[in-house]
């Protein structure tokens, strides 16, 4: 009978655990969707003057499911980076970041630039 009672304690308790161990991995999963995306833009920097008319935008995004740069779609490599070109009219420009999530979640970020 003794046996047989820690064997019934044991099984539970591997069911406890296993249990456990589901609800944290799930629950540790849906922070990255309650979060929703997030944008960072590395290049160019907000008011930066430049000479050149094609100007390199670079940013990391995560969490996202589509990426615009000016309403044009742009892509991520697996690690979330971007990279693209973007010709500039002289004066002063705006470039609009727009991430979005599967949830239709988003978020955006304004560069200022000057071209002289």
């Amino acid at each position: 009978m003794h046996e047989e009672r820690q064997a019934r304690i044991i099984k539970r308790s591997i069911v406890a655990l296993i249990v456990l161990f589901i609800i944290g991995y799930a629950a540790s999963r849906s922070i990255t969707f309650l979060r929703g995306p997030s944008l960072a833009i590395t290049n160019p920097e907000d008011y930066a003057v430049t000479n050149e008319p094609l100007v390199t935008v670079r940013g990391t995004a995560q969490h996202v499911a589509k990426i615009r740069l000016n309403g044009r779609e742009i892509f991520t490599n697996e690690q979330g980076i971007f990279e693209d070109r973007l010709l500039v009219a002289p004066g002063y420009s705006i470039i609009t970041i727009t991430a979005e999530d599967s949830f239709h979640r988003s978020i955006t970020k304004t560069i200022h630039i000057v071209r002289e």
